[in-house]
């Protein structure tokens, strides 16, 4: 960017950040301290399931979400298998729920899911555009369809409301998105909210802010078919990202901003409540900007040999989603040579509510590629304390009595998941 578009951008962010206060005048301000205050978590292995010399119903392909219900089952979800396998609190297996097929309870590419209040398990298959729902006993229930113009593609992992709506979150700002055609608009980056019945109603929850949208519609053309257009826009570091959790009382917790502000959400009201931590985030240099251009280049490269596909993942919100194709090196390392920089490193890098309604606020580490303290909110929205991260890092899915599950790869590339349970001290 030149000096001159540096400066004209930098007012337009300005511009947007006088604007907002209309919107959020309303809001309940809360200071939290600015002190860390040291905490501990203790985790206890309750668990682990996948291994390569495991049991038929263990051998995973590509976990794409893990998620609890709320007897403390555990639930994955295997996309390279086209499955949800159902696990007992104590490790063993209970059900396995859907197969490959475009048939009622199969999926052609099942990427989310999210067990409701009453045990209803409910998983998107982005091929399929439809929503497919099983009892808790494992049986098939229902199917419903997305209409929309040209392909849904959800923000990130499936939450559900207290009343059985759905609502989805936490996409990074760098990612692909579909237009219709002739569109020109940037994609926003709404916090979507699902009400299935006979089809699936689609309504916004909260309207998060994009960066992109400050400095105008920007995006390259990859490809077009069909009727609708697909545009990958140029790949950016240094967007805060959008991290979004289900508060026990169906508000919604969201990050979606450079600094340290969890927004408590009423969905269709807005912003209720703002708390905030006084960290300022980093201006980005040219040396920072080298920097993550060389890891980026670095990870190409170490993945280069060894795999012929791309793939994505949202962090914390547990999913990822793996894109078959060919060798993507050279257009991976075209995309970083040309990459776009934001003008702040964030202060969060992760967020997740979990079933008490404790917020889990990851914070940037000293250098790009390192993760910081994890900050501890508790449900009235008081700073509990931080915890180093070398001890701790926010799980893929919180259960209940404390349960947390991660994904992991053995040491023959195996998935695997870990369930703890966590206490803190």
């Amino acid at each position: 960017m030149t000096s001159n578009g540096f400066h004209v951008a930098r007012g337009l962010l300005t511009v947007a950040a006088l604007l907002m206060p209309t919107a959020l005048a309303c809001q309940e301000v809360v200071d939290l301290p600015g002190t860390d205050r040291p905490v501990t978590v203790d985790q206890e292995g309750v668990f682990s399931v996948g291994s390569i010399d495991g049991e038929d119903w263990e051998t995973f392909g590509t976990v794409t979400a893990v998620a609890f219900d709320a007897e403390g089952n555990l639930y994955v979800l295997d996309m390279h298998n086209s499955r949800v396998v159902k696990v007992g609190p104590h490790g063993e297996f209970i059900a396995e729920m859907g197969r490959a097929g475009e048939g009622p309870g199969e999926f052609s590419m099942p990427v989310s899911m999210t067990v409701t209040p009453s045990g209803e398990l409910r998983v998107f298959d982005l091929r399929q555009q439809r929503f497919t729902s099983f009892n808790p006993d494992g049986s098939f229930k229902n199917s419903a369809r997305v209409v929309s113009e040209g392909m849904f593609v959800p923000n990130g992992g499936l939450m559900t409301l207290p009343d059985g709506t759905m609502v989805d979150g936490g996409r990074s700002t760098e990612s692909f998105a579909v237009f219709g055609a002739g569109s020109s608009e940037p994609a926003p980056r709404p916090v979507t909210r699902f009400t299935i019945s006979d089809e699936v109603e689609m309504t916004t929850a909260y309207e998060a802010w994009n960066p992109l949208t400050a400095v105008g519609p920007r995006r390259d053309e990859v490809s077009e078919g069909g009727g609708f257009q697909i545009h990958a826009p140029p790949l950016r570091a240094f967007d805060p990202n959008l991290f979004v959790g289900v508060l026990p009382t169906g508000r919604l917790a969201v990050a979606d901003s450079s600094a340290y502000n969890i927004k408590v959400v009423e969905p269709g009201r807005g912003v209720v409540r703002l708390l905030r931590r006084p960290f300022k985030p980093t201006e980005v240099t040219r040396s920072h900007e080298r920097s993550e251009r060389e890891r980026r280049l670095q990870g190409i490269h170490s993945r280069s040999g060894s795999s012929s596909h791309s793939s994505g993942s949202a962090s914390h919100g547990g999913s990822s989603v793996a894109v078959a194709g060919g060798d993507t090196s050279d257009l991976l390392r075209s995309r970083v040579e040309g990459m776009e920089f934001g003008e702040e490193i964030p202060v969060v890098t992760g967020m997740a509510v979990d079933w008490a309604g404790q917020i889990w606020v990851e914070r940037a580490g000293p250098d790009i590629d390192e993760r910081g303290p994890t900050d501890l909110i508790s449900s009235a929205g008081d700073y509990v304390g931080s915890i180093s991260p070398e001890a701790f890092r926010i799980p893929n899915a919180f259960g209940p009595n404390g349960l947390a599950a991660y994904v992991e790869r053995d040491e023959f590339d195996v998935p695997r998941v870990v369930v703890n349970r966590l206490t803190t001290r």
